[in-house]
């Protein structure tokens, strides 16, 4: 069968003294590294499948849209803060030291544009998180499910993760 396709296994036993029915619902998955993805310039990113649903497992570090469009730096805090139009930065405006590990900072209006990712893919929406964290419910992770994807290093006040889907979701 196909990965992630729920299939329904019905059976009938039968004796002389009568029958019972039972029905068992069966989805095929595995939560697997997928195929690394490139944005425009050419900065590759790992992936992960977890559940049906196929994640980045690195930052985004673009600085041009998929349509070839630059993004404005605006390295100003102040003036980050009264933006109203589409932008990005670099935490603490050090891109040599945390670009790599944690890819760049986007205001609202960069994300809201639908050109942030790399062709076919998409900033994460609610439901998309909803759909994952009920995986991860369904899979036991219930009340655990960020704890599931954090990184195994890197968080504050032992607050690392176990990392069980390799997303290893950084502070």
């Amino acid at each position: 069968g196909d990965l992630y396709e729920k299939y329904t296994l019905k059976w009938t036993v039968s004796t002389s003294c009568g029958s019972v029915e039972d029905v068992v619902d069966i989805t095929f998955g595995q939560d697997t590294t997928g195929t690394p993805v490139s944005d425009i310039e050419g900065n590759s990113y790992e992936t992960v499948w977890i559940g049906s649903q196929n994640w980045m497992a690195e930052n985004l570090k673009t600085t041009t849209y998929n349509d070839g469009k630059p993004i404005t730096l605006e390295p100003d805090n102040g003036d980050w803060s009264n933006l109203t139009t589409e932008a990005y930065c670099w935490y603490d405006n050090d891109s040599a030291t945390y670009a790599d590990t944690y890819g760049a900072l986007y205001n609202f209006y960069a994300v809201n544009t639908g050109n942030l990712c790399p062709d076919g893919w998409h900033v994460p929406t609610q439901i998309d998180w909803t759909d994952l964290t009920n995986y991860l419910g369904a899979l036991g992770y219930t009340d655990m499910e960020g704890a599931a994807l954090k990184a195994k290093s890197g968080w504050n006040s032992s607050g690392n993760g176990s990392d069980d889907f390799d997303f290893t979701a950084l502070p």
